[in-house]
């Protein structure tokens, strides 16, 4: 009876912990209009319209889908050897992220609703920081020579990655058989998947003399807009290595491939989305026009960084008090 009444609590004292740690690994902000969800162990953002993220037809789904590092003759260096130190890898999916609160900030002087989600890779030693923007009201972002019009409810992520030694630098040692290996460049890859297959936008309205990035159509009246421009280092925005951003079609997936030369601190690199209902009207659901904004999984505030402390509080204590549990009865 005894063993049973144990079963019985410790299923339950499990249930309750993957629940609390499932909450943990998302990161959920709404903001005119839209809804934007990243999902913690994926390398996924969901974009749709406010209450129906969910079932929304129209939504668009980035996947951070591969990362691989590559010769100067475009081969992959680095994939031998455990998960955590390899230089190349299919999928994020067994990533950890790690969250900021949900804010109000602003973005080269437009307001703009935002939050980060981080890992870390090569055993700990380089930072991969996805940063999220919806935007609240309308303007323009620069980089460089190229600038991009945005408009309230428009989406960026940027992505940065920190402190990347590539193979062949001083103390990185990569072979493949007997022959050393040095990396060139980084392919970073995503996958953007809308109501439609990716396909290339015309821009007939450009103004003469502004630099714009490629307009790719999503379907449902959703598009991306892929910059040309990447800062190293922290110095100024330079063209991407030509050729790049490029598509991949495999099968029924399109993939964006974009490829970075080797550097010695940092890469950033910074694409925006739009999606609009079908209708063309206004997206705003009910969010009112001063951009009101909805946080979920512990963000938001002066206390989700509590909150979000407290939940990994009894996630601990949980997790204690099963091993404890485990040692005395079963």
């Amino acid at each position: 009876m005894i063993t049973e009444m144990a079963e019985k609590i410790l299923f339950s004292l499990i249930l309750v912990l993957t629940i609390i740690n499932f909450s943990l690994g998302d990161r959920e902000a709404n903001s005119s209009g839209i809804i934007v969800k990243a999902l913690g162990r994926s390398g996924k953002i969901r974009i749709g319209f406010k209450d129906n993220n969910g079932t929304d037809m129209d939504r668009v789904v980035v996947e951070m889908d591969e990362l691989k590092e590559r010769d100067a003759n475009g081969n992959e260096v680095g994939k031998t050897g455990q998960p955590s130190v390899k230089h190349s890898f299919n999928t994020f999916a067994s990533q950890d992220f790690t969250f900021t609160d949900i804010m109000k900030s602003t973005l080269q002087d437009i307001n703009v609703t935002t939050f980060k989600f981080k890992s870390s890779l090569l055993e700990g030693s380089a930072n991969l920081t996805v940063s999220v923007y919806i935007f609240d009201e309308d303007g323009n972002i620069t980089l460089g020579d190229e600038q991009t019009e945005v408009h309230r409810g428009n989406v960026k992520f940027s992505i940065l990655l920190e402190n990347w030694k590539f193979c062949g630098s001083a103390g990185v040692t990569c072979r493949k058989g007997s022959t050393d290996e040095v990396g060139d460049f980084i392919d970073f890859v995503i996958t953007i998947k809308g109501k439609g297959s990716p396909a290339p936008k015309n821009e007939s309205d450009a103004d003469e003399g502004k630099k714009r990035g490629k307009k790719y159509d999503l379907g449902g009246n959703s598009e991306v807009v892929l910059s040309n421009k990447v800062q190293y280092d922290g110095g100024n925005f330079t063209d991407m290595v030509s050729g790049y951003p490029k598509t991949v079609t495999q099968g029924s997936k399109t993939s964006f491939v974009f490829r970075f030369k080797k550097f010695s601190e940092s890469v950033f690199y910074d694409p925006t989305m739009e999606i609009m209902p079908d209708s063309g009207g206004d997206s705003g659901g009910d969010s009112g026009g001063d951009g009101e904004t909805t946080t979920k999984a512990g963000g938001g505030g002066p206390s989700g960084g509590v909150c979000r402390n407290s939940v990994s509080f009894i996630s601990s204590f949980l997790m204690f008090v099963i091993t404890i549990f485990v040692t005395r009865y079963m």
